[in-house]
C-alpha cells in the first residue's frame, strides 16, 4: 500500500519517533512538528502529499487513486486536481470514485477521508503521547499496545464470507468505514462520522452502465501508463478484454498467475494466442523457507484474514509488474454486476429476509475456513457474529422497500467491498498502481439502476462481449476449475460444472500443498510451540493432530493448516 502512519500528540506529551520509525520501512516524506510525526510511503504514484508552510505544520496527503468520473467521462486524479480540491474545502467523497485515504492537517489539528466504498481505510488509537493512527492496524496495535481480538470482527471474518461490521479486528482501536471522516485535535477525536453507501434502484436499460465501465476502462489507458489487464477464464475478465479490444490506441497487455494446467491459464494463453496478446505469465518458483517466512508474516499483516496465507504465491508480483511501467486492472467484484453474491438467501432465505430472522440467515451466510478454536471461543465468535448481522441489518433498507435481489446486491457492496477488499487493496498500492473498474461507485450505482435482468446471469457482461468481440464467445469460460461453453446461463453453468466435476476430477491447485511443504519445519514448529499452546481460544488437541497428521499425509487438512497458519500468524502481527 501507500502507506501512513502518525501521531498526533496529546498536551505535553513527547514523541517517541525511534520506535515509530521501526515500524515503517523507508519513507517518501517524514515530518516531525511540536504537534504532529507523520510518514508516508509506498510509491509515488499512489501517494501524493503537498506541505503548504516552512514549519511543515500544514498540508495535505492522499494515498491510493483517485478518479472522477463525470457525464460518462472518467479521469484519474493528478496531484494538481487533489490541491484544488483540498482548496476548495471539506473533501466530498461521494463525488469521487477509486480507492484513497485523504488527510489534512493544520498544527494541532488533523481530518482524515476515506473514499465512498471504503476500499482504502484508516486504523487509530490512544497511545503515549496521544493518538496514533495508521492505514496498517498491526503498527496501531503495536504503538498503542492494544493486543485484545474483536469478537464480532473477527467472527464475521472467520463464520461469514466477509465480516459485516466497520470496526476494527483490535478492541481500542477505531476504523473508519466508508465515507468516513474524522477530526482530530490536540491528541483528541472531535469528530468521527460516517455516511453508508446508497443508491436509487430502477428499471433502466443497460446503456449508462456500459457507457461508465468503458469510460472506467479508458481512463487507465490514458493515463501514461501500459494498461495490464488481469486475464483468467472468468466473464468478468472477458469483458474487460472486450472493451480494450474494441477501443483503437490502447496500449495494453494482459497477466496471469498460476499454475501451467489451471484452466484459468490455459483460457487465458488461449486468448492471447488468439489475439496475439503480450502475455506475462507470473509463476515464479517458491521462494526458500527463510524468504517465504519473511513474505508469510508481511502479507498475512495486511491481509487480515482475508486470503490463506498461501495466496501470497499468487499474490508477489506487484512490484515486478511496477517494474514493468505497468498499470493493472482486474475484474474484481464484477460478481456484483452479474447477481452472483448471496445467492443461497435469494434462493432459500427470502421469507427469513422479511423476517429480519438472524438465526436463519446467518446459516445461510455461514462458510467454512478452518474448525480451531474451542467450544468456549467459537461460541463466543457465533454469537458476537450474529449480532452484528443483526446490527448490519437494522442499517439497511427493507427488503420489502426494494426487493430481495436489491437488497443483497447492496449488502454486498456495503459489507463485502470494505471488507474482503481493502487489505488487498491497500497492501497493492506501495507497489504498482491499480483499480478495479467493476468496484467504483458510479458503475455500481447505474448497475443498479438498471433492471434485473441485466444483472442475472450475467446478461450485462455477456450483451458487452456479444457487441464488442463476438468471438471471444467462443472460448470457454471457467468455473471452480472445470469449462463449460460460453452460452450457458449461471444455473445451467453451475449445474453442469457438477456433473463434469462428478464424472472427471476437476483441476487440483498444488500451491497450497507445495507452500506448506516448503515451511514444514517452521509450521511444526509454531504448532507445538509454548504460544500456542498456551493461548486461551485454540483447540489445541486438535491443531496439534491436524498439523502432524496433514505433515503425515492426510491431505484433507490442507485447508485447516493453511487457515490455522493464517490465523496464527496475524494474531502474533498485532502483538510482537
Amino acid at each position: 500500500m501507500s502507506w501512513l502512519f502518525g501521531v498526533i500528540k496529546s498536551g505535553q506529551k513527547n514523541f517517541n519517533t525511534n520506535e515509530y520509525e521501526k515500524l515503517y520501512p523507508g519513507t517518501l516524506y517524514k515530518l516531525t512538528t511540536q504537534n504532529l510525526h507523520i510518514a508516508l510511503g509506498g510509491i509515488e504514484e499512489t501517494c501524493f502529499y503537498e506541505v503548504l508552510t516552512e514549519a511543515q505544520d500544514v498540508g495535505w496527503a492522499v494515498l491510493g487513486l483517485g478518479i472522477r468520473v463525470s457525464d460518462s467521462n472518467a479521469r484519474i486524479l493528478s496531484k494538481k486536481d487533489w490541491n484544488i480540491i483540498f482548496s476548495s474545502g471539506i473533501i466530498q467523497t461521494d463525488t469521487l470514485d477509486g480507492h484513497f485515504v485523504a488527510l489534512r492537517w493544520n498544527k494541532d489539528e488533523l481530518e482524515l477521508w476515506t473514499d465512498q466504498l471504503g476500499l482504502r481505510t484508516v486504523y487509530y488509537g490512544t497511545c503515549d503521547a496521544g493518538i496514533c493512527f495508521s492505514t496498517r492496524l498491526d503498527w496501531v496495535a503495536k504503538t498503542t499496545k492494544k493486543h485484545d481480538i474483536n469478537r464480532a470482527s473477527l467472527g464475521g471474518r472467520w463464520l461469514l464470507f466477509n465480516q459485516l461490521s466497520y470496526d476494527s479486528c483490535v478492541n481500542g482501536i477505531e476504523r473508519l468505514g466508508p465515507s468516513s471522516r474524522v477530526v482530530i485535535k490536540n491528541g483528541k477525536v472531535l469528530k468521527h462520522e460516517s455516511h453508508p453507501w446508497s443508491s436509487e434502484f430502477g428499471n433502466q436499460n443497460e446503456v449508462q452502465a456500459i457507457s461508465i465501465l468503458e469510460s472506467l476502462v479508458h481512463a487507465a489507458a490514458a493515463n501514461g501508463h501500459t494498461v495490464s489487464l488481469g486475464l483468467s477464464g472468468g466473464l468478468d475478465s472477458r469483458t474487460l478484454l472486450s472493451i480494450l479490444l474494441d477501443t483503437q490506441n490502447i496500449n495494453f497487455d494482459v497477466h496471469t498467475f498460476g499454475e501451467p494446467l489451471d484452466p484459468d491459464v490455459r483460457i487465458s494463453e488461449d486468448l492471447s494466442r488468439g489475439y496475439s496478446l503480450k502475455r506475462h505469465y507470473l509463476n515464479k518458483p517458491i521462494p526458500n523457507s527463510d524468504e517465504l517466512i519473511a513474505l508469510v508474516n508481511s502479507f498475512v499483516a495486511q491481509n487480515i484474514l482475508v486470503e490463506p496465507v498461501s495466496s501470497i504465491l499468487k499474490l508477489r508480483y506487484y512490484s515486478q509488474q511496477h517494474n514493468n511501467g505497468h498499470l493493472i486492472i482486474d475484474g474484481g467484484f464484477g460478481e456484483i454486476a452479474r447477481r452472483q453474491y448471496l445467492n443461497r438467501i435469494v434462493r432459500l432465505g427470502r421469507s427469513a429476509l422479511f423476517r429480519r430472522d438472524v438465526p436463519s440467515l446467518f446459516k445461510l451466510m455461514r462458510t467454512t475456513r478452518a474448525d480451531i478454536f474451542n467450544p468456549e471461543y467459537s461460541k463466543e465468535l457465533v454469537s458476537a457474529a450474529r449480532q452484528s448481522l443483526d446490527t448490519t441489518l437494522h442499517t439497511m433498507p427493507t427488503a420489502n422497500e426494494i426487493g430481495v435481489e436489491n437488497f443483497v446486491d447492496l449488502l454486498s457492496i456495503r459489507t463485502r467491498v470494505p471488507n474482503f477488499g481493502e487489505p488487498e487493496q491497500t497492501r497493492s498500492d506501495s507497489s504498482i498502481m491499480n483499480f478495479m473498474p467493476m468496484a467504483q461507485a458510479s458503475f455500481l450505482k447505474a448497475v443498479l439502476k438498471t433492471d434485473l435482468k441485466w444483472r442475472r446471469n450475467g446478461r450485462l457482461y455477456r450483451d458487452i462481449i456479444r457487441t464488442k468481440k463476438s468471438c471471444l464467445m467462443n472460448y470457454p469460460l471457467v468455473k471452480s476449475g472445470t469449462t463449460y461453453p460460453f452460452h450457458l446461463a449461471s444455473s445451467t453453468a453451475w449445474m453442469v460444472t457438477k456433473v463434469k466435476n462428478q464424472i472427471s476430477k476437476p483441476y487440483a491447485d498444488t500451491l497450497p500443498d507445495r507452500f506448506l511443504l516448503q515451511l514444514k519445519e517452521f509450521v511444526l514448529d509454531l504448532a507445538h510451540s509454548n504460544e500456542v499452546r498456551n493461548w486461551s481460544g485454540y483447540n489445541q488437541d486438535k491443531i496439534l493432530y491436524s498439523v502432524d497428521s496433514y505433515y503425515k499425509g492426510d491431505s484433507h487438512l490442507r485447508s485447516t493448516v493453511n487457515w490455522w497458519l493464517t490465523f496464527e500468524l496475524w494474531k502474533r502481527s498485532i502483538s510482537n
